[in-house]
């Protein structure tokens, strides 16, 4: 009989609470990871994004062997896996996941192994499952600054369950040669060579998975970087972020550690958590509200899981989008005649990632000036990022679109020009990714989407022409909204 660690998205072995709780009551684990083709080969599946996942894969196994054990990765459907193997289970050890399709998948596992499947809280701090956040009546909360309150307001009550110490207790090598003799009697593949599993042409040049890079981008942002967060996170051409989205997205690193290592810098500030905004603190305070910005939009997924499909306020379903697929397709191709657009549409296809403030501007572009629907955009993320999450990038689009919880209100609409002069005054960002433009001073850049047709001529550009009227468009968003 075995005792398995099933890892999911949580591939790192510090701060991880399935260890953590599992090494209180089992030995000799068995780490296990199932290839499941109905995640990797979806309509929206992304190359780039399945190579980090086979990154962290061979760096969790790496680290892994050096402990003496193993990482093995099974080729084969969870669910019949279960089915077959059951029987040679003692218990099974999980992180709860949050997606509709995750919920399905382990309440089908849990029909399968009973009480011998232990669930944990490993990728959110607070989980609806065992430490709620929720209003005094019990009734579950609907707008983040809420949230956030209730979650400081916890957390101070209960550090102690950052507090995750612990020496894996995995198995050794003996027992890995076991298991894997009863998955080859029961002709259950596994995989011996992940490296032949990345596409060498879909690799990313910014981002490398695994636990260790994430340690290492993570020490290096906490020495420097994170006391500017503030007053830089919201520049597209500055180096301001801490690049963690993905690692996040995958497990590679743990809230628990991100949550514990900003109040240990904080000490007794952390309860005075709004009060320090002119300090140098106030970078950990926001990155920190970052944190707990993806914790809520987890919670919302949780308890609102008809948001994958739906506008959270359900209103504005019955918004009319005009769905202009010629509009649409320029969007996708940066080729919208908004420089600031078209720059970060072209990040996201080259690279795998946007900039988080590109992403409210190209969002606000799609559904308040080209009046496409939210779910359009939200689908095309879902193919192109790399860091994508189900529930930040459903939140992320509600919020701008206006019809999310806690959403921007329908009546801010980004000015795409303005929003160029103050994150990108000098074009750096826009000349790195629309090349055509290059040549150009900001100040012709920036004015182009307002220059008239012959004062465009003049310049003659290989650049496409504004494809709608911003002031136009926005009266005509103002009044789609208004209208329902």
């Amino acid at each position: 009989m075995f005792n398995i660690i099933w890892f999911r998205n949580d591939l790192r072995l510090k701060y991880n609470k399935t260890i953590f709780e599992a090494n209180k009551h089992y030995d000799n684990l068995i780490p296990i990871f199932i290839l499941d083709n109905k995640l990797l080969n979806v309509k929206y599946s992304c190359k780039k994004r399945n190579n980090f996942l086979f990154e962290s894969l061979i760096d969790m196994q790496n680290q892994l062997r050096t402990l003496g054990s193993d990482l093995i990765v099974i080729d084969y459907d969870p669910i019949e896996f279960f089915k077959i193997f059951k029987d040679y289970v003692n218990s099974v050890h999980i992180s709860r996941d949050y997606s509709p399709y995750s919920k399905k998948r382990d309440h089908k596992t849990n029909d399968l192994l009973g009480n011998k499947l232990k669930i944990h809280c490993s990728n959110v701090i607070f989980d609806q499952n065992t430490e709620k956040i929720e209003t005094k009546d019990n009734q579950t909360i609907k707008v983040f600054t809420r949230y956030k309150i209730e979650w400081l307001n916890s957390l101070s009550h209960n550090l102690s369950i950052l507090n995750l110490d612990y020496i894996p207790n995995f198995c050794n090598p003996t027992k890995i040669k076991e298991f894997i003799d009863v998955l080859n009697k029961l002709g259950i593949p596994i995989i011996n060579n992940l490296s032949k599993l990345i596409d060498v042409n879909e690799k990313s040049n910014i981002f490398t998975g695994g636990e260790t890079q994430a340690q290492t981008i993570w020490n290096e942002f906490l020495k420097n970087k994170i006391y500017e967060y503030k007053s830089k996170r919201d520049f597209l051409s500055v180096d301001g972020t801490s690049r963690l989205s993905a690692h996040l997205k995958f497990g590679c690193i743990s809230p628990h550690q991100i949550a514990y290592e900003c109040i240990k810098i904080l000490g007794h500030e952390f309860y005075n958590f709004r009060k320090f905004q002119n300090t140098n603190l106030a970078g950990i305070e926001h990155y920190l509200s970052e944190i707990i910005w993806r914790e809520f939009y987890k919670y919302i997924l949780d308890t609102h899981p008809y948001v994958t499909q739906k506008s959270f306020q359900q209103k504005y379903d019955n918004i009319e989008w005009e769905n202009n697929i010629e509009k649409f397709e320029a969007w996708c191709n940066g080729k919208t005649g908004y420089p600031i657009v078209d720059a970060c549409m072209r990040q996201l296809n080259e690279e795998g990632w946007m900039h988080n403030r590109g992403r409210m501007i190209v969002a606000s572009f799609l559904c308040k000036d080209l009046h496409i629907d939210w779910r359009w955009g939200e689908k095309y993320f879902r193919k192109k990022l790399i860091d994508y999450d189900l529930s930040s990038n459903n939140g992320g689009w509600q919020w701008t679109a206006g019809v999310g919880t806690d959403a921007a209100p329908y009546f801010r609409i980004y000015n795409p020009t303005e929003q160029s002069k103050k994150f990108d005054a000098e074009c750096k960002f826009i000349k790195k990714y629309v090349k055509e433009l290059a040549h150009l001073p900001p100040e012709t850049i920036h004015n182009l989407p307002e220059m008239n047709e012959n004062e465009r001529k003049i310049l003659k550009l290989d650049y496409p022409n504004p494809i709608v009227d911003h002031k136009k468009a926005r009266e005509r968003a103002l009044k789609l909204y208004q209208n329902i």
